[in-house]
């Protein structure tokens, strides 16, 4: 069926899709377009958020990621960030990891998300585990990674082998 369509009406189709159903078409059709996976370079892979004021409620931007110029922005459809994270391992529970696109802001201590929040994993585990997130790339936008540590003194966040990975269809 998706076969039928021209070219950039199937990449538009992909970006509404998952990340996990956009493979699953691109495998499934001959005819459908390939996609590869672009690295995107980071400045900082591996991050402590040591010891946070007790008032330091507010989420804050970590770290920026820019698509590579060479690139056809309009065929990238699809970006993960994985990465191995964990809080200070004792009390509450409130690190946070959001992606957050066009000057928004994401979110302190016990507040909503806002619409400019791609995506967004909270609280942070007391041991290390993996995290990954996915989200559909807006080829226009521009998209920052934030972190909150959390308020009330003590909380600690780290991050490593953090890695940002875009997906782009192959024409």
């Amino acid at each position: 069926m998706i076969e039928a369509l021209p070219p950039p009406l199937q990449f538009n189709v992909g970006s509404f899709l998952s990340l996990k159903d956009v493979k699953a078409l691109c495998c499934t059709s001959k005819s459908c377009p390939k996609q590869r996976e672009v690295n995107i370079k980071i400045d900082q892979p591996d991050s402590d958020f040591d010891r946070h004021p007790s008032n330091g409620y507010a989420a804050y931007v970590w770290q920026s990621f820019d698509f590579p110029p060479s690139r056809s922005r309009h065929l990238l459809h699809h970006c993960s960030i994985d990465c191995k994270w964990k809080d200070q391992g004792w009390g509450n529970r409130k690190g946070m990891l959001s992606v957050v696109k066009n000057g928004g802001n994401a979110p302190g201590d016990y507040l909503p998300s806002g619409e400019d929040v791609v995506a967004e994993k909270q609280p942070a585990p007391h041991k290390e585990e993996l995290l990954h997130l996915d989200f559909n790339l807006d080829p226009a936008a521009e998209y920052h990674m934030w972190v909150r540590i959390g308020g009330g003194g003590g909380h600690q966040l780290f991050f490593r082998s953090t890695t940002v990975t875009a997906y782009e269809f192959i024409i």
